[in-house]
């Protein structure tokens, strides 16, 4: 039976970011295929799921190279990604931008959870072959419940003609109101930047 590495630096301190959230879902879905998995390094493990880009990752794919361990990178950042993300982020990006591409082409195979940033790392021409694998949700966090439409309704102050539209990001919640025209953010553990953008098309009515 294949066991599995899975790898994250710091996390201390990236547990409420999206990438802490990742691990999450990584343990969730090889619990729900029964497959083995560790978080410890110094375990004996077949192959290593590296979701970082720091100095440990590199450690551990050095040690992955002399062992023969393949290894999978989770590509969680861009380039693209990265910049407007703070001051002098834009300036910093090249740099940010020559480290991903040091630690990813590395790897043996690259996921990401989007097409979208599929097709970022296909453009930085790196040679492991990339596929897009969406990090899923818990269905079951979305079943229909009157009494919780009635809270969050009561909660963001709406009336009973407002519809309105949820943008997640990770981190926070954003409530926009169709009619309203306000927005309002909800959950936020972090400073990260997010909009809320308005689709006057938008059905889904809450």
């Amino acid at each position: 039976m294949m066991k599995i590495l899975l790898y994250f630096e710091g996390m201390k301190f990236i547990s409420k970011s999206g990438i802490g959230k990742a691990l999450n879902h990584q343990k969730a879905a090889l619990t729900y295929e029964g497959i083995e998995f560790t978080l410890d390094p110094g375990d004996d493990f077949d192959l290593a799921h590296i979701n970082t880009i720091g100095p440990g990752s590199l450690a551990l794919i050095r040690k992955c190279r002399r062992l023969g361990k393949k290894v999978v990178i989770h590509a969680h950042s861009t380039e693209e990604d990265f910049r407007n993300s703070f001051l002098f982020s834009n300036q910093l990006a090249p740099l940010f931008k020559k480290r991903l591409i040091k630690v990813y082409s590395k790897a043996d195979r690259i996921i990401t959870p989007t097409p979208y940033l599929k097709r970022l790392i296909e453009s930085y021409g790196l040679q492991p072959p990339v596929h897009a694998i969406s990090n899923g949700i818990d269905l079951k966090q979305f079943t229909y419940s009157e009494e919780k439409i009635r809270q969050f309704r009561t909660y963001f102050g709406l009336r009973p003609d407002d519809q309105s539209a949820c943008f997640l990001n990770g981190r926070g919640c954003w409530i926009s109101s169709r009619l309203r025209g306000d927005c309002r953010k909800s959950g936020s553990s972090g400073s990260v930047m997010s909009r809320c953008i308005q689709c006057p098309g938008l059905s889904a009515a809450l």
